[in-house]
């Protein structure tokens, strides 16, 4: 597709002019539009020298010394959307960042960007399986051991799913206690990467424990519902797709929980099967 030319309304300057946002439909100039703090200062600056330059050559004329000073300014004002830019490249990685992980607990996508990967990952493969998680007993871990102790587990879980399903799959924070996973497998190796996870997880969780001085006695467990995902489904229509695959996790997950926590539910020839996740729990 043929790009679009990047139209630039002449900019004039005048005695006591405030700064005027730039019209155009590059994506450079939407940037400096939406961060106008990024360069103000700098651009009143050169703006007042250009000014004051420009009246005085007007009457009297201008000396080298000047009239340098004048060219270089508005060379520097021709070049400030560039040096502008690049200022703001560095906060929009980092506000790009912020976006794309939970900012308290990093192993984790938003659920916002977890959405967005799986309308895009969803659709290359023609199955593959989603995980709806909530952590067990979490409210009881923060009552009985502090909060500090509850956002270990949060971490821990995180980084152990995060590992566990490798770089082709995705983890997201859906909640305070509820988590998705994502992969492109069936949901009975889904459960196996759930298995995985949870045995990685615990030692991680106890030496935390220690190192924040918190005497952890029980095992940190989660429980999930798995359904499968239909590459085709999320092609035709991803919203919809995705709701019917979360609501069906969800009551899988219902079932785990009610069978006892620490347990997995999916569906096997159209029945519900249920098992442990953490064996002698």
């Amino acid at each position: 597709m043929a790009k679009k030319s990047v139209r630039k309304r002449t900019v004039r300057y005048r005695p006591g002019q405030k700064s005027k946002a730039l019209s155009t439909i590059s994506a450079t100039y939407h940037l400096l539009e939406r961060y106008p703090e990024v360069y103000e200062q700098l651009h009143q600056r050169l703006l007042r020298t250009i000014v004051r330059l420009s009246e005085k050559r007007a009457k009297k004329g201008l000396t080298p010394k000047e009239r340098q000073e004048l060219a270089n300014a508005i060379m520097s004002m021709r070049n400030l959307p560039k040096k502008g830019l690049r200022t703001i490249a560095g906060r929009a990685k980092h506000i790009s960042r912020r976006a794309m992980y939970d900012t308290r607990f990093g192993a984790f996508l938003t659920d916002a960007y977890f959405k967005e990967r799986l309308r895009i990952e969803g659709k290359k493969h023609r199955k593959s399986a989603i995980a709806f998680i909530d952590i067990d007993r979490l409210k009881q871990i923060n009552d009985s051991y502090g909060h500090r102790a509850g956002d270990i587990v949060i971490k821990n879980i995180g980084e152990a799913l995060k590992e566990a399903v490798g770089e082709l799959g995705l983890v997201g924070r859906h909640g305070g206690e509820e988590v998705l996973v994502w992969a492109p497998t069936s949901p009975e190796k889904l459960a196996e990467v759930l298995r995985n996870a949870i045995r990685i997880m615990q030692d991680r969780i106890q030496s935390d424990m220690r190192k924040a001085g918190i005497k952890f006695t029980q095992k940190a467990t989660f429980s999930a519902g798995i359904v499968p995902v239909s590459g085709e489904e999320i092609r035709k229509n991803f919203k919809e797709a995705y709701a019917k695959a979360l609501n069906a996790a969800d009551e899988l997950l219902y079932r785990s929980k009610k069978a006892g926590r620490n347990a997995f539910t999916f569906v096997k020839r159209g029945k519900p099967i249920t098992k442990r996740l953490l064996k002698g729990e």
